[in-house]
C-alpha cells in the first residue's frame, strides 16, 4: 500500500534515521530498493532488505502504477531466495482489493 511507512519500518529496523527515504507524499519509493543489513553480532550472517513501491493511491499515471504492479509480482514471484515479506496496510481503512490481492 502506498504512504503506510514501509520505508519508515526499514529506518526503524535497521537502526538509522535516514537510510530509506520517507516522504509524506504517496509513491516516492518507485524502484525496488535493497539495503544490506550488517547485525551487531558478529555469528549473524548480514542479509538484504528491500523496500518496493507501494500499490493504491500514488498519485501518477496509470501505466505507471501497472508497471510498478507488474515490477512487484516479478520480484515477490521470481526471488527464490526470499524468505520473508511484510505487507503494510493502513489500519484506518477497511482492507481494499489490492490489499487482499496481494495477501
Amino acid at each position: 500500500r502506498s504512504n503506510v511507512g514501509k520505508s519508515s519500518l526499514i529506518n526503524r529496523l535497521v537502526g538509522q534515521r535516514k537510510l530509506a527515504r520517507v516522504s509524506n507524499t504517496p509513491g516516492r519509493t518507485r524502484n525496488v530498493e535493497h539495503f544490506l543489513v550488517r547485525p551487531d553480532r558478529t555469528e549473524d550472517r548480514p542479509w538484504l532488505l528491500a523496500d518496493l513501491p507501494g500499490y493504491g493511491f500514488a498519485k501518477v499515471p496509470k501505466s505507471e502504477r501497472e508497471a510498478w504492479r507488474k515490477m512487484i509480482d516479478a520480484y515477490l514471484l521470481g526471488r527464490t531466495n526470499l524468505q520473508c515479506v511484510f505487507l503494510l496496510v493502513d489500519v484506518r481503512l477497511e482492507p481494499q482489493r489490492n490489499d487482499l490481492d496481494m495477501m
